[in-house]
């Protein structure tokens, strides 16, 4: 069904941009909130609001706060854009239920007819009677809701892999590198579950997403048929169905920004209709070299939001609420504990620690689970964006519960010595083959008077010598020379300074790559350590990430030298 309602002139007054479906407030709009907090949002359903200022738009496209009526002329002004968006959403659904007053109905109605809309059903009456047939025709829609997993009832700790779009082709050709299909139509799977095993215990999804123009809560134009649903995020990743959607603020994103992006309500609502089992209060973070003033203003900002996130949560009743924890000091951090805890919160999440040291951490921690040694109730504790294998037997001491972290994935292709994790837990270099094509590496070549031609057969080469050194076909030095004949080519002032030769050697002679029975290395074989576009690279994160996941789930404290 898709739902066409008309706009209210009372509106919440937010000065961040809200969903449209928030962002108005008259009685239909209030309904419609009402049933989605108590049934979910139901996949049949599709919503469309009629605004007098931005035309025709999705439900959950954000838009400031504006004074602006529907009049003669101002439909007639917006007649051409209304008429586009119809087009678009011609098959959103099989029937359209217009809900509205005399004007935009008067306005709506011949352009869906307009635009082909076959089967359109226009509520009649005063406002009571509105109201009265779209709750009948809500409640005939199913519901959704589920019970939300929690991460304490699985009685050990926990692992998040941050999620920024990282997915991959399946069916990738190693050999002639050739994906499954042009762009937009190639198979795709997350980096989560590509592996068929899970490497974390789910995603942590920022709601950061909405500010940028990739994830699947990315910004989309206002017309855009994806605004006028959510599309559920277990679907979309391809999670099983005991892993845990975790979702946060992203408050990294907007930490040179004076007041978060996100509101309350609007954080609440979307875990809710998302279908996320945590979802983190709105936090801003107190960056050390900020201002006192200013770091101060923001400790408070984010134990207001919490109280009030915490009561929009349980307005809601469908996911766990996590307090953001911060502060300036170690004290500060136990003080903001303790008073989240007297809030009412059960799950807690240490923010801010990026910006620590070893020593800072450890201090901060101890002063966290002092103060929840002392509470009578269990309260689960996360540690936001670190995990700090040097501080693990301190974690591990202090019953912290849960990390996010990406730092054994992007290590994949952020660092030039320390790329693969063997299983005798020792790094290990990729093997760097540029993709000559590529416009960066193509332009190094162009200024070097380099020919194309001999750069593609140069790579070739290298590319020919490591499959036969696999193979046993060649020995090392041979291989090396010819991989180094083509890595010279390329001038990258981050290697330039280290021993490239003696560091392939390592990894060649070790063969890491035989002794791990991991889907990836099974089935890449060298291929998982050359350091070669993000088909290779991704996989060889997937690789390094799971084998930390084993290490957690076994209960391991002793962990590869790392820098996050």
């Amino acid at each position: 069904m898709l739902l066409l309602l008309g706009c209210s002139a009372r509106k919440r007054h937010d000065t961040q941009p809200l969903p449209a479906i928030l962002r108005y407030d008259g009685p239909l709009y209030q309904d419609l909130r009402a049933f989605l907090r108590r049934r979910g949002w139901p996949p049949a359903l599709r919503i469309g609001t009629f605004s007098a200022e931005y035309g025709l738009i999705g439900a959950l496209a954000p838009i400031p706060d504006y004074e602006r009526r529907l009049d003669s002329e101002r439909a007639a002004q917006l007649r051409s854009t209304v008429l586009a968006t119809l087009a678009r959403w011609r098959d959103l659904a099989d029937r359209t239920v217009l809900v509205a007053g005399s004007l935009y109905v008067s306005s709506l109605l011949p352009a869906l007819q307009a635009a082909g809309y076959s089967s359109v059903t226009v509520v009649p009456g005063a406002i009571g009677e509105k109201r009265a047939h779209l709750g009948r025709a809500l409640q005939a829609l199913p519901s959704v809701l589920q019970t939300r997993h929690d991460p304490v009832d699985m009685g050990r700790r926990t692992v998040f892999f941050p999620d920024w779009e990282d997915f991959l082709d399946p069916d990738f050709d190693f050999l002639t590198e050739h994906f499954s299909g042009p762009p937009g139509a190639r198979r795709r799977v997350h980096a989560a579950t590509a592996l068929g095993e899970p490497i974390s215990d789910g995603i942590l999804v920022s709601l950061a997403q909405r500010l940028t123009h990739k994830g699947l809560l990315k910004q989309l134009d206002r017309s855009d048929p994806r605004s006028t649903a959510p599309q559920q995020l277990r679907q979309y990743y391809q999670l099983p169905d005991d892993a845990i959607l975790f979702g946060d603020c992203g408050a990294f994103s907007y930490v040179e920004e004076e007041e978060p992006p996100i509101t309350v309500s609007e954080a609440a609502f979307l875990y809710h209709i998302y279908g996320f089992d945590l979802g983190a209060s709105v936090d801003h973070i107190p960056a050390p070299y900020l201002p006192l003033p200013e770091r101060q203003r923001r400790l408070q900002l984010t134990l207001a939001n919490a109280a009030a996130f915490l009561a929009e949560a349980r307005h809601y009743g469908s996911f766990h609420p996590v307090g953001v924890v911060h502060g300036l000091d170690a004290a500060d951090y136990a003080r903001s504990t303790a008073l989240l805890i007297e809030m009412g919160y059960r799950h807690l999440g240490i923010g801010g620690l990026v910006f620590r040291s070893d020593r800072e951490i450890a201090e901060i921690v101890r002063a966290v689970a002092a103060v929840r040694a002392s509470m009578r109730r269990r309260i689960w504790i996360h540690l936001f964006g670190i995990f700090r294998p040097k501080l693990q037997h301190l974690f591990e001491e202090s019953r912290v519960d849960s990390f996010d972290t990406a730092s054994y994935y992007r290590k994949a292709w952020l660092r030039s010595d320390q790329n693969y994790l063997g299983v005798d837990g020792r790094w290990y270099s990729a093997i760097r083959v540029p993709v000559s094509s590529d416009p960066r590496n193509r332009r190094k070549l162009l200024q070097r008077g380099i020919r194309p031609e001999d750069a593609v057969e140069l790579e070739q080469q290298a590319l020919r010598a490591l499959v036969a050194y696999a193979a046993g076909e060649q020995d090392v030095e041979s291989t090396l020379d010819a991989v180094l004949a083509y890595d010279s080519l390329i001038d990258r002032d981050d290697l330039a300074r280290r021993d490239l030769r003696s560091l392939y050697r390592r990894t060649l002679l070790a063969r890491p790559w035989e002794q791990c029975p991991c889907v990836v290395c099974r089935s890449l074989g060298i291929h998982v350590v050359i350091f070669r576009g993000g088909e290779r690279n991704r996989r060889r994160g997937i690789h390094n990430t799971r084998l930390l996941y084993r290490q957690v789930r076994n209960g391991d404290q002793c962990f590869p030298a790392d820098h996050e």
